[in-house]
């Protein structure tokens, strides 16, 4: 680079500057972890995996569903601009069903991971049918609730977790009959059966109670998935 005065003199040129380029990206990311599924429904299930390595940037996660003849089905994209959580839902499935899914990372000039390795998943049953009755003694800041839980279908149910709507608010002091998982959202709590009572026929009933902080009641139950209706005691 150099410079022009108004008579047409130029000055002295520059040091000439000389820049080396990095490589292009030339290389596929490495395969994601193997799946692990969680929170397995009648119709969905949650997928996390361990992330990929990449030399650039990784541009998305693509989940596939594997049928027995090995066809692979994309059934979610997992973009990471910005970058998100390797964990996604997979819904539409059919209840008690058995599903093979594996994931695979995609650069951004187009580059595919290898497959991950699979993870086979059996979705749960319908939700069953149920009807809870409670009996609830409650004071100014508090309540002890017994809750009674009956399967109103046809199949035995086998293992059960139960919600009903908690509010952030709201602590719990004691439970019995049931064994505390989380709160969902913050609006709920979430429990399940205690192995030794896992097992409800039909028509058959489990009891659980619950010793709590503030007024609000346990409303708005599911067992499984499925809502249940409120029976009068």
């Amino acid at each position: 680079m150099w410079a022009l005065d108004a008579a047409g003199n130029s000055s002295v040129s520059n040091p000439t500057l000389r820049l080396t380029m990095p490589p292009g990206d030339d290389q596929p990311p490495s395969a994601p972890g193997q799946p692990v599924a969680y929170d397995v429904g009648a119709t969905q299930v949650w997928l996390r995996w361990a992330p990929s390595v990449e030399n650039v940037a990784l541009d998305r996660y693509e989940v596939f569903r594997v049928d027995a003849s090995g066809t692979l089905t994309r059934v979610r994209e997992l973009y990471q601009y910005p970058p998100t959580p390797t964990k996604t839902q997979i819904s539409g499935l059919t209840p008690n069903t058995t599903y093979t899914f594996v994931v695979q990372a995609r650069d951004e000039v187009g580059h595919l991971s290898p497959l991950s390795a699979p993870v086979t998943v059996t979705t749960l049953p319908p939700p069953p049918s149920c009807a809870v009755r409670s009996v609830v003694r409650q004071w100014s800041d508090g309540f002890v609730a017994r809750l009674v839980v009956e399967n109103t279908g046809t199949t035995a149910v086998d293992g059960w977790t139960m919600t009903w709507r908690f509010w952030a608010s709201q602590q719990v002091h004691g439970i019995w009959g049931a064994k505390v998982v989380d709160r969902v959202n913050n609006s709920y709590l979430r429990v399940r059966d205690t192995g030794r009572n896992a097992v409800i026929p039909p028509g058959g009933t489990v009891s659980l109670g619950l010793v709590a902080s503030g007024t609000q009641l346990p409303e708005e139950f599911t067992l499984n998935g499925g809502l249940c209706t409120v029976a009068d005691e």
